[in-house]
């Protein structure tokens, strides 16, 4: 919650850690006496001194535990009173450089984004928690489906970023002013950072998650299976964001019956919303159902760009489904709902005929008292 100020030369740095990342912000100093100065305070009490526009004046007093006074345009002045910064803690420069790998911010961000939604939250498999680097491909799951996407750059040994550290690259990628710099720092096979310097940002060292990553790829199904185009990307997303309301459980399903291909959703009262979709080149056996999760297929489609194709791989039931786009840049494994019992499409339809049966008009019976 702490955020160590420090000014040094003609640079000001702002440092802050939650132990995973540790992150260092470096600013240009414009106006003031060149020297060493530094405080430790709160990193809120910062956030909301600092104005919306302009510069602001820095004004550091008393040793250890000193004073940031804050000096905002307009007049407003803020006194942030911090701890001792020597109880900051400091990551010492290191030079065991094992791996070097430059880029463009956009090759390292997409994949990122693509990946991050997917990473596990549970801190008792902490090996799916964060995003794993093998080769030219970001993979991350969280055990109920799995996203591999290649990269334009390649380590040369597998590594696993911790989520801490990848949602905090997110944020400061799209700030970049030029390249990016990487640096995995350790020993080989036994990584234990990894350094991002982000040209006009500042530094990010990572910790690197010290487990074995599963193996990923023997989970990926091949493109072998029953075979179904669902179509562009950006309407099968509006699909799926429009049956969101109607679905039980968030559930979904892609209904193969003799009426057509459909994504369809049933409410919690048991009436079907269903959304009639064009499929190409289907080979889905009729009365085929594949039932799944609506978020996990949504996050999916949003990864492929407004019009590809999308298509998906059917494996038999209680079988992963594949969904790539095209050039196959992206691939996504998707565990069917088990323990759902979906509809069958024939008592869909009856359950519609009656809903939308007009009611009985009972106004001309006679009523017999006797």
């Amino acid at each position: 919650e702490h955020v160590l100020v420090a000014a040094e030369g003609n640079r000001v740095h702002l440092s802050c850690t939650d132990y995973e990342t540790y992150a260092t912000l470096s600013l240009a100093r414009k106006k003031g006496e060149v020297g060493s100065e530094k405080v430790c305070v709160s990193l809120r009490g910062l956030t909301e001194a600092m104005p919306k526009s302009g510069d602001v004046s820095l004004e550091f007093s008393g040793d250890g535990e000193g004073v940031c006074t804050v000096s905002a345009p307009g007049g407003m002045t803020s006194a942030l009173y911090g701890m001792d910064w020597q109880d900051f803690p400091v990551k010492p420069s290191r030079t065991d450089v094992c791996d070097t790998q430059s880029c463009a911010p956009a090759d390292l961000l997409k994949p990122l984004k693509d990946v991050a939604p997917m990473m596990s939250k549970e801190v008792a498999r902490n090996n799916l928690c964060g995003v794993y680097f093998g080769g030219c491909h970001a993979v991350a799951t969280d055990g109920h489906r799995l996203v591999a996407r290649t990269m334009q750059i390649g380590f040369n040994e597998p590594l696993i970023l911790h989520r801490s550290c990848v949602l905090a690259l997110i944020e400061a990628l799209p700030l970049a002013q030029g390249k990016v710099d990487i640096e995995v720092m350790g020993k080989p096979r036994y990584f234990d950072e990894l350094i991002v310097r982000i040209s006009g940002v500042g530094k990010l060292s990572c910790r690197i998650i010290d487990e074995e990553y599963p193996d990923w790829e023997s989970v990926l199904p091949d493109g072998e299976g029953n075979f179904l185009r669902l179509g562009d990307a950006k309407q099968l997303l509006d699909a799926l964001k429009t049956l969101k309301p109607m679905c039980d459980k968030d559930t979904l399903a892609i209904c193969a019956d003799p009426s057509g291909r459909k994504l369809s959703a049933v409410k919690g009262d048991g009436t079907l919303a269903s959304m009639g979709y064009a499929a190409l080149n289907s080979d889905v056996p009729e009365g085929a159902t594949m039932v799944f999760n609506r978020t996990f297929m949504e996050q999916a489609v949003a990864t492929f760009n407004p019009g590809d194709t999308v298509s998906a791989y059917f494996h038999g039931e209680g079988a992963p489904m594949l969904v790539v786009g095209e050039g196959d840049t992206v691939r996504h494994v998707i565990m069917p709902m088990e323990g759902y019992d979906w509809p069958e499409p024939a008592s869909l339809e009856e359950s519609r005929e009656i809903s939308e049966a007009p009611p009985e008009d009972t106004s001309s019976e006679e009523v017999c008292l006797n």
